[in-house]
């Protein structure tokens, strides 16, 4: 029965390792590069985010532990495909009818010659 298992040869080639490494390397030189940039501020506005979003992250690292939320994204990370294929067909024709009524209503009220008028689209 595991026989076939046993008999499987898994040895990793060489070949396969050096293009693994090579990826990597280059992923690596990525990141670095970019890290130098946001925090030697070369890009001010692109250092202000990255400063921005670390500072929210500390109210959220108030709230929550890292577990927690380690536990809540994997929840949310299985669960999302599920209820998307339960609700696939339902969801399209909704939204798909939901955007089409919303952009006519826009246009159509906006190529009106009637002066201030306020449309609400929900």
């Amino acid at each position: 029965m595991y026989m076939s298992l046993l008999d499987r040869d898994i040895s990793v080639s060489p070949e396969s390792i050096r293009l693994l490494v090579d990826r990597s390397l280059v992923l690596l030189n990525r990141f670095t590069d970019q890290m130098r940039k946001l925090l030697l501020v070369e890009d001010m506005f692109d250092s202000l985010k990255l400063a921005g979003v670390m500072w929210m992250m500390t109210y959220v690292g108030a709230i929550f532990n890292g577990v927690s939320i380690l536990i809540l994204a994997d929840i949310v990370f299985f669960s999302t495909p599920l209820i998307y294929q339960k609700k696939k067909v339902r969801q399209n024709e909704t939204n798909i009818n939901s955007v089409f009524k919303r952009t006519s209503a826009f246009f159509l009220s906006a190529s009106s010659p009637k002066a201030c008028t306020h449309t609400h689209i929900y």
